[in-house]
């Protein structure tokens, strides 16, 4: 009985071990970000919608380890003349799972600090990240960011890789390449 005992300690605490996480960029602060962020101007109309999501990005070999990163994930919508171009931001209130992969079909938009410069502080305004051009064949598009000092207008500004689009007449961007969100 001791015997049985010891080895299902030795299994529990094996266990444990293999659900470690050893990478969490603990970036909590983006919550200051979530929320609805619209963009008006004659007769263009985007809304972005943003959710503060801590996920899973993937496993180490042999599934051990954890990596856990915190995103601003979001939908959006692009109108012209009161006519939706392209949008998903029907799923902002989709329930989002812990691991990334479950959801990359439902969600244009992936958002965090600057991680060129590697930051994450409280104080910081830049965040980089990806937004999903549904009708350019959902190919991605770089973001960058910057939030004012106050968190109420964002300057979003977005390109594609030159090599974008080639074979596949899918090129150039549907919405604009640069345009200041306010926060709604």
């Amino acid at each position: 009985m001791k015997n049985i005992l010891c080895t299902l300690l030795i299994l529990i605490c094996f266990e444990a071990q293999a659900q470690q996480i050893i990478y969490d960029n603990d970036c909590s602060h983006l919550q200051q970000f979530e929320g609805e962020w619209k963009y008006q101007s004659g007769n263009e109309e985007i809304k972005i919608f943003l959710k503060f999501k801590r996920v899973q990005l993937g496993d180490a070999v042999g599934g051990d380890v954890r990596f856990v990163r915190d995103y601003l994930l979001g939908w959006h919508e692009y109108k012209r003349n009161g006519i939706v171009i392209e949008s998903n931001y029907s799923n902002r209130f989709m329930t989002v799972p812990f691991a990334i992969g479950d959801v990359i079909l439902d969600i244009s938009i992936l958002l965090s600090f600057n991680t060129k410069e590697n930051l994450c502080f409280p104080f910081s305004r830049v965040l980089s990240g990806d937004i999903l051009d549904l009708t350019q064949c959902n190919q991605s598009a770089n973001v960058d960011a910057v939030v004012n000092a106050a968190g109420t207008t964002m300057l979003w500004k977005q390109q594609k890789s030159e090599w974008w689009g080639h074979g596949n007449n899918c090129n150039g961007l549907t919405l604009p390449r640069e345009f200041t969100l306010v926060k709604q």
